[in-house]
């Protein structure tokens, strides 16, 4: 029986932390990555809510931000 409820990866992978934990820092170096490049070439940033390349700009920053915020609250599983 599928349950109703959030199929995101990282709901799906909720009893998983490892699997989250890489999953976000994977995803927070592609944001860096593209956030890099956007301010090499200038690039002017937009508002999340527009539909054009300085939208994507806005958003991927607030994404990462946002990945990175959960990542932080993470328990450190290095540690066990």
């Amino acid at each position: 029986m599928i349950k109703e409820g959030c199929q995101c990866f990282t709901c799906r992978h909720r009893d998983e932390p490892r699997v989250v934990a890489g999953y976000l820092q994977g995803y927070i170096e592609a944001c860096n990555w593209f956030l890099t490049w956007a301010k090499e070439n200038n690039l002017k940033m937009g508002s999340i809510s527009d539909n054009d390349l300085g939208g994507l700009y806005a958003q991927i920053q607030c994404n990462r931000d946002e990945s990175a915020c959960i990542l932080n609250d993470m328990p450190n599983l290095e540690e066990d």
